[in-house]
């Protein structure tokens, strides 16, 4: 169960979930970078009973505890440490110094119905809200690929759903029940999300991909447009307003009379209102029922696998 009372990784950033831009990406490439610098490291640990494991989750379980103070310690313990579960920790190397535990994830992956449950999330206080938090989980989805772990579930508290919102999950739960009912253990007070893992997404750079396509999308609109700044006009000294064909640039850019006239008597429509129509005219097309609605994997179970 994640108690986001502290952090929940980063899951108590206070920014709105609709970011403007693309903010997220900004900070996971920031992480990616020191990542391959050298300066940070991401690596799945779990009780196998060897000194330096034993060190690592004991870090690990005392961030957690600082940042979900309203946890039991015993409880903390007791999962981080029990030999069915496994964290993902981000550790700081520093040259001539000890290696530090910067914060982690902990899960238990029940590979038979390949799903893994996220129990533990956290980030230590003094690096929180610079992508720790984001990348971890794109570390952790990749993790999953590898082991063929096909859905992440957890239950979050009302501070955490925002968090795990950016990182893709839902409330609505897509897995078939019959996969995890009675697996894990239910939660009072807290709401069950679920995150698939899609196999050919890659997790580990999809900031620098997310960027790519943005930038191509500029680049083709850029390409399509004739954009040219005509010089301002000139008031002084005239007597009347300007005619259509008096202002620079508006024949150039495909306007006419008459689509300007037209243009002043409606109500122009936000950007969000041309998106509705332009969903509704989608949705209204004879050919667009296949894609309407999800492929139920419960009336098709290997659809997601094949596809």
């Amino acid at each position: 169960m994640i108690d986001a009372s502290g952090e929940v990784g980063a899951a108590s950033e206070q920014r709105p979930l609709a970011e403007s831009g693309l903010g997220f990406v900004k900070r996971d490439q920031c992480v990616k970078n020191e990542e391959e610098q050298g300066l940070l490291e991401f690596q799945v640990v779990k009780n196998d009973k060897t000194i330096q494991s034993m060190r690592y989750l004991i870090d690990l379980k005392n961030i957690i505890a600082k940042q979900l103070p309203r946890m039991p310690r015993n409880y903390i313990v007791k999962l981080t440490m029990d030999r069915q579960h496994e964290a993902m920790i981000i550790i700081r190397r520093q040259q001539g110094k000890r290696p530090q535990i910067l914060g982690g994830c902990v899960f238990r992956p029940f590979m038979s119905q390949r799903f893994a449950e996220i129990v533990f999330l956290a980030i230590t206080t003094s690096e929180q809200v610079r992508g720790l938090g984001t990348r971890l989980m794109n570390k952790l989805k990749d993790h999953a690929q590898g082991v063929g772990i096909q859905y992440f579930l957890t239950y979050a508290d009302n501070n955490a759903i925002e968090f795990f919102k950016k990182q893709g999950f839902n409330e609505k739960g897509y897995m078939p029940q019959g996969r995890w009912k009675g697996y894990i253990k239910d939660y009072n007070g807290s709401t069950m999300m679920q995150c698939q893992i899609v196999r050919d997404v890659d997790y580990v750079n999809i900031s620098e991909i997310l960027k790519q396509q943005r930038d191509a999308i500029i680049a083709k609109i850029k390409s399509v447009i004739n954009l040219k700044v005509q010089p301002g006009l000139v008031f002084e000294g005239r007597k009347g307003p300007y005619e259509f064909d008096e202002i620079p640039g508006l024949k150039e850019a495909g306007w006419t009379i008459k689509t300007y006239e037209q243009a002043k008597e409606g109500e122009e429509k936000t950007f969000e209102q041309q998106c509705e129509d332009i969903l509704k005219g989608l949705f209204e097309h004879v050919n667009s029922w296949p894609f309407q609605k999800a492929v139920d994997a419960r009336k098709v179970p290997d659809y997601y696998n094949s596809l």
